[in-house]
């Protein structure tokens, strides 16, 4: 270690009391901020149609429930998963995880006087015309057989009056569509059993988001601990829900993190100190970019801003930008002479600032706390290393370590200037038509961390069980309910879409007038066949037709109009079902149809189909359309926040060196470093995200930072060391992320990494040929 490489504390008592009290008024701000790691606040308010579906689907709280699906070994009964499952339950009870609430006896009758009473409006037309065939006299004669068979078990008493009351069973066919998520499912005591009868479902529901992790952490470490102890029962758990995608994504980050930031950053402290000599040297160099996050947070704080999470992470990565500045000032006064690097660190600081500047006029709250951030992390950097690394850094002349190469190197970089330029122009060339290569990515399942097992869980419940919830809707407001429900309705058959059950048991005026039509034109023009053909069937089975008198009084036409309200429903197991799907609120009636079991294709293609065959109030809200509309908005707003950063770096230049050629040398390289950059990923096939695009700021601020410095024509022989210090540091410390299992952050990784070469060598190609070695500019 040198000893000298850090000096004695110098400046008065006044400086450094003035430092101890910025210090202690910046870590109370910080101390004082909102730390947050929901998002919902962060997204873009300036999109009427995002901000529709933000909040219609987080009003349904569709995230909020987890599915428990039980199997069992060879040998072993189904029955020996309950026990499991009942103590699933209660472990999982305290964690805020409840079983869905089950329908007692009472609600179920209640439920079956209602749909007696309103049955004339409840048959849709598809089952009045499977009642044809059943009030067939073969039809009729097959029914009467089974009644007759059940009627014989003096334990079967339900069967033998419900059949008298609805000979037809005709109020079990609105009831078909409350059946269970697969088709023929059965219910036993809040289970779920599959029609193949070799596993069940427990379907929980959660009272907190599955956002908030510590407690989603709680929850699947207590599910993991039943499903480990269920095995050894020979019964196999598996535990499906976003809350199992949401610890899976929280767990690869903490894994990447551990693995990767220690290797970045053992990588970027053998880099400076090659070039320092001394570990307290490195730790001067990183002074500055370590007191820029506290800054960061301190500004954004006061500002009145959420603090949020992950854009503290994101925005510790584009304030590497402030770690250029403690390299170049502590490698300046290593050297004995700081001066020379006064005027370029201040010109990068000021473009700097221009250029994040852009990010505060965001309508995506999101962006402008990210551009608050690192405003205020540049501005600390940018003080601490301009008065205080000098009182710290001793200065005292040493040799440059990294002198024997890189002077050699830009040696050739200035020679021959026009042949490397020819050089950049065919690298831009080769590279440049990637550009149009480069798609958005088009499906967000690619931007998720969740473990193999996880996915292949959930695909393989799909195909068992269907969706657990509805997730995708038709939605439409209307002052009245019922034109909100016709409005569905008329969607929903233009579309070939059979009805839901807020159709099924919900209908509008219109819809309510046709099915009670078709009723009495049913029955009117079967009633008397269907009445002899009774009377044949019972005198050839033996039973009395005055037994179904009951049935014959409800198989009439109804004259009055039958109504229809949500009141009708209390007290049925149908209320809370129906309550979430109509309501009224903000003077509108909001109609809200789920559309189950269609596939990925069909649900991205829905809003299109939508659009062109039921033109109207109906709108689509999917969670897929929802992550595409975000997407779009996003890079919509980075698209235009990266053309108003550009111009204001390129006026920023201008003022500030006002000679043609110098900023040419400072404004080019960048530019051609991202078309580098983006080529590349295209001919490569990568898809972005906003993430990706985000990183375009980091890779132009640093490209920027560099050619500033290169293009100080006689002082560039002693900035170029630092200057490759901070980029090689930038490529060691993000270029570990590349191998991260997470593919937000390799994507993010492999963008940085590549960012940052082509930085290097554009400047260095670039710069110097296009600055000369002429006086540096004033």
């Amino acid at each position: 270690m040198d000893p000298g490489a850090v000096g004695r504390p110098r400046g008065g008592w006044g400086f450094w009391c003035a430092c101890a009290a910025l210090l202690v008024l910046l870590g109370l701000a910080a101390a004082r901020a909102r730390f947050t790691s929901d998002l919902k606040a962060m997204l873009p308010t300036n999109d009427a149609e995002l901000n529709r579906l933000v909040g219609f689907l987080d009003a349904r709280g569709t995230t909020r429930l987890l599915a428990i699906e039980a199997t069992t070994a060879p040998g072993v009964a189904l029955e020996a998963a309950k026990p499991e499952l009942a103590r699933l339950v209660a472990d999982l009870a305290p964690r805020g995880a409840t079983p869905l609430p089950q329908p007692g006896a009472a609600e179920m009758a209640h439920l079956v006087q209602v749909i007696e009473a309103k049955l004339p409006v409840l048959l849709t037309a598809e089952q009045l015309a499977a009642l044809a065939t059943d009030s067939a006299p073969a039809g009729l004669r097959a029914q009467l057989a089974r009644i007759r068979q059940k009627a014989t078990d003096p334990d079967d008493v339900f069967t033998a009056s419900a059949a008298r009351a609805d000979l037809l069973g005709l109020g079990y066919r609105p009831l078909q569509a409350l059946e269970a998520i697969s088709a023929g499912a059965a219910y036993d005591h809040g289970l779920i059993v599959h029609p193949d009868g070799r596993s069940l479902l427990l379907p929980l529901q959660v009272d907190f988001d599955p956002g908030e992790s510590g407690r989603t952490d709680a929850l699947m470490t207590a599910a993991d601990a039943a499903v480990a102890r269920a095995a050894a029962a020979g019964v196999t758990l598996s535990v499906v829900g976003s809350y199992r995608h949401f610890r899976d994504n929280a767990v690869a980050l903490r894994a990447d993190s551990m693995t990767t930031v220690p290797l970045g950053a053992a990588l970027i402290a053998l880099l400076l100190w090659s070039l320092a000599r001394s570990w307290t040297g490195v730790l001067a160099m990183y002074l500055p970019a370590a007191l820029s996050l506290i800054g960061a947070v301190a500004v954004l704080s006061v500002c009145g801003g959420m603090v949020a999470l992950p854009l503290v992470g994101f925005a510790a990565t584009l304030l590497g930008v402030a770690v250029d500045y403690g390299i170049q000032m502590t490698t300046a006064l290593r050297a004995g002479d700081a001066a020379p690097v006064h005027r370029p660190l201040l010109m990068s600081w000021l473009v700097s600032l221009c250029a994040f500047a852009g990010l505060l006029t965001s309508p995506v709250p999101a962006l402008a706390s990210l551009g608050v951030l690192v405003l205020g992390g540049l501005a600390t950097a940018y003080l601490a290393a301009r008065w205080l690394l000098p009182r710290v850094v001793a200065a005292k002349p040493r040799p440059d370590p990294w002198r024997r190469w890189t002077l050699p190197l830009l040696a050739w970089c200035e020679r021959f200037p026009r042949r490397r330029l020819l050089l950049g122009a065919l690298i831009t060339l080769a590279l440049a038509p990637g550009l149009g290569r480069l798609a958005m990515v088009s499906d967000l399942q690619r931007m998720d961390g969740s473990q193999p097992a996880t996915r292949a869980a959930l695909s393989t419940f799909l195909e068992r069980w269907g969706s657990l919830e509805s997730t995708n809707f038709l939605v439409c407001e209307q002052p009245e309910a019922d034109a909100a429900l016709d409005a569905i309705v008329t969607a929903r058959t233009r579309l070939a879409l059979p009805p839901s059950r807020l159709e099924q048991f919900m209908p509008g005026a219109d819809e309510r007038a046709r099915r009670q039509a078709a009723w009495n034109a049913f029955w009117t023009a079967h009633g008397d066949a269907f009445r002899a053909d009774l009377a044949v069937a019972c005198a050839e089975l033996g039973l009395r037709p005055a037994a179904f008198a009951a049935s014959l009084a409800r198989y009439q036409p109804v004259a009055e109009p039958i109504p229809l309200t949500l009141a009708d429903w209390d007290g049925t197991p149908l209320t809370l079902a129906l309550a979430g799907l109509l309501h009224h609120g903000d003077g509108a009636w909001q109609a809200a149809s789920p559309v189950d079991r269609l596939s990925r294709p069909e649900t991205i293609a829905l809003p299109a189909r939508v659009a062109e065959l039921a033109p109207g109030p109906v709108w689509v809200a999917t969670r897929i359309h929802m992550a595409e509309r975000l997407v779009a908005v996003l890079s919509s707003d980075l698209a235009r926040r990266g053309l108003l950063i550009a111009l204001t770096v390129t006026v920023a230049v201008v003022l500030l060196v006002r000679r043609a050629r110098p900023c040419l040398a400072m404004l080019l390289p960048p530019a051609v470093a991202l078309a580098w950059t983006f080529g590349l990923l295209g001919w490569m096939g990568e898809e972005l995200t906003p993430f990706s695009v985000l990183v375009a700021a980091f890779v132009g601020g640093i490209g920027i930072d560099c050619a500033i410095f290169l293009a100080q024509g006689e002082q560039r022989a002693r900035l170029v060391s630092p200057v490759i210090a901070c980029i090689a540091t930038a490529i060691a410390g993000t270029s570990t992320m590349i191998v991260a299992h997470h593919p937000l952050l390799a994507g993010v990784g492999l963008t940085l990494t590549i960012g940052m070469g082509s930085c290097l060598v554009a400047c260095l190609l670039l710069t110097p040929a296009l600055a000369g070695r002429g006086a540096p500019p004033r």
